[in-house]
């Protein structure tokens, strides 16, 4: 559903209260057309963190069969507590 609305004098636009406290991103497509999507966007400073941490851990193959013992073996060790 397109929705006409007009830019206040200050530059802001209201979008509806169904919007409120959700994080949105605004994309600049063209002069004249925006996106809006809402979402939950990780800060880059985050992702740099992350990419840093990744560069130390690489990632290694999963024994899957002794994950799988692990986790029921806790599972079963949380039944009884």
């Amino acid at each position: 559903m397109a929705k006409v609305l007009t830019v206040a004098s200050n530059g802001q636009i209201c979008i509806g209260r169904e919007w409120a406290g959700r994080q949105i991103s605004i994309e600049e497509l063209g002069p004249a057309e925006l996106k809006i999507v809402s979402g939950a966007f990780v800060p880059d400073p985050v992702l740099e963190e992350f990419e840093q941490w990744q560069a130390k851990n690489p990632a290694k193959k999963t024994d899957r069969i002794a994950l799988m013992k692990r986790l029921r073996n806790k599972a079963s060790h949380d039944e009884k507590y």
